[in-house]
């Protein structure tokens, strides 16, 4: 890799403070999945009231198939580049370009294995060509979020901000115009799939530009090297996506109901949408953290508290809004054609918090080096959830998402069990606030059914945050320091 002259053969890091550095990189990317979760759960929202459940269900069944894809594709080394260059930048040339090179050739394998995958499950031209479509999407993808792991290492995410926002807007925009114009299915693919692989374009040129400059080179002594190394993170993330993706693809083939496919892609959608911004946290941390667990500070003790916390508190106010709000909102929105999602819609919110205690706290084993482990651990979830998928036939979507629950509640209870032999983790208190917390605002919720929704929502709310502090969920004293600490900070960040 070649750098322009005059350029430093690393970025410079920056200089905050650990507690500064996670809220600083938090915000931009947390502020990026905000935007871009907005802007797809508008478009979601748009496409089934356009659409119908039918085909809004055949497009996230695209969808899902891609996804469950990517971690191929990507390798499994993006957690080991942020990690490595988090803990030493001085490697950072040679690693960075050995990585784009291999990401690069994997894409293209994987859009080809996608093909032939597509021609032995798919009988229906339509369908295929919807699948083949989306196969594309995998290298855009790949590449992008090869970008922002790069980003993320460098601790400067404010680029994947600009740049996630104005893609995830444009694609929403333009697909609206196809939707007025009453584009078929396939353009609207083809439309997420030119996305992906221009914003991808604009992100490899960014670091070209303003980092590295970019050549691309397969090594294939290193690539074998690269590999080794990144199998317990692509195996991990490939069961991982089993539980997350693989709910929809089965649901397809196994149950053949394409009207309660579409409501279940619509809830699966909302839960994944919420769960990846709340989760962000954990991938910003994640470069302070493992200089935390080399100088054996207090952050990481601190960060799993924090998580808990978080995630009881945004949990039980989620199934809050979906057991008062829910029913009223989709039948307003998308009318009596998605009755069922309205409720099916609580019990899908009610697994964010076990997606958000899991995905963040991935980021502390993966900062240990427990990398085999990590491992390990999506494998007992997929095992979970694959031996809890005959519930599809009995239950339909219900069972998917239950199915889902097994696999999600299986894995995150084998990451507290290793992290606990490392970190002081209060289990009895957790359970006990959590029960506190959710159960208020559960009763408050269900008592309230007759009362006008938003009325309901707003007490049912307050009963909820009630509980929180009495069980110290919420604590005073920690949000002044965090005001205190969000002022301290300089303008420029």
């Amino acid at each position: 890799m070649q750098h322009r002259p005059g350029k430093p053969d690393s970025p410079a890091r920056t200089s905050r403070s650990g507690l500064e550095s996670i809220l600083v990189n938090t915000g931009y990317l947390t502020a990026t999945r905000i935007t871009a979760g907005l802007s797809r759960g508008i478009y979601a929202l748009m496409l089934a009231a356009y659409l119908g459940p039918e085909l809004y269900g055949l497009f996230n069944y695209g969808n899902s198939w891609y996804l469950l894809l990517v971690p191929i594709a990507t390798l499994g080394i993006d957690r080991y580049l942020v990690r490595e260059i988090g803990r030493n930048t001085q490697n950072a040339r040679c690693l960075i370009n050995r990585t784009l090179g291999a990401r690069i050739a994997a894409g293209a394998a994987i859009i080809l294995l996608s093909f032939m995958l597509a021609r032995l499950v798919e009988d229906v031209p339509a369908n295929r060509a919807v699948l083949y479509a989306f196969s594309f999407a995998l290298l855009g993808r790949s590449l992008f979020i090869w970008v922002t792991s790069v980003l993320n290492a460098y601790e400067t995410t404010r680029f994947v901000f600009v740049i996630e926002s104005l893609f995830r807007i444009g694609e929403v925009a333009i697909g609206i115009i196809l939707l007025i114009a009453e584009a078929s299915l396939l353009y609207i693919v083809l439309l997420h799939t030119i996305s992906w692989l221009t914003q991808a374009i604009a992100g490899l040129l960014y670091v070209n530009r303003h980092m590295f400059r970019l050549s691309i080179s397969l090594d294939l002594a290193s690539l074998g090297n690269l590999l080794k190394r990144g199998a317990p993170f692509l195996l991990s993330a490939l069961f991982l996506n089993w539980i997350l993706q693989g709910p929809l693809v089965l649901f397809r083939h196994l149950a053949h109901d394409e009207q309660q496919l579409g409501q279940l892609a619509l809830v699966m959608q909302a839960f994944f949408i919420i769960g990846t911004i709340l989760s962000e946290a954990g991938n910003a941390a994640l470069p302070v953290l493992s200089r935390s667990v080399r100088t054996e500070n207090d952050h990481a003790q601190r960060f799993i508290d924090a998580t808990l916390r978080l995630g009881i508190l945004m949990g039980s106010l989620l199934v809050v809004c979906g057991l008062t709000i829910a029913e009223p909102l989709i039948a307003g929105i998308l009318g009596d054609h998605y009755a069922v999602t309205a409720n099916l819609l609580p019990y899908a919110l009610a697994l964010v918090a076990p997606y958000f205690w899991l995905f963040t706290l991935n980021s502390l084993m993966v900062a240990h080096g427990h990398f085999w482990r990590h491992a390990m651990i999506g494998l007992g979830g997929a095992i979970g959830f694959s031996l809890a998928s005959p519930l599809l036939w009995y239950l339909q979507a219900l069972g998917a998402i239950l199915a889902t629950a097994t696999g999600l509640t299986l894995t995150l209870g084998l990451l507290l069990f290793i992290l606990s032999k490392k970190h002081h983790i209060a289990f009895v208190r957790s359970i006990v606030q959590l029960a506190v917390t959710l159960g208020s605002g559960m009763v408050a919720s269900l008592a309230l059914q007759e009362a006008q929704p938003f009325l309901a929502l707003f007490l049912a709310v307050i009963a909820t945050l009630c509980a929180a502090v009495l069980s110290r969920v919420i604590r005073p004293a920690e949000l002044s320091a965090l005001r205190a600490q969000l002022r301290r900070m300089p303008a420029d960040h």
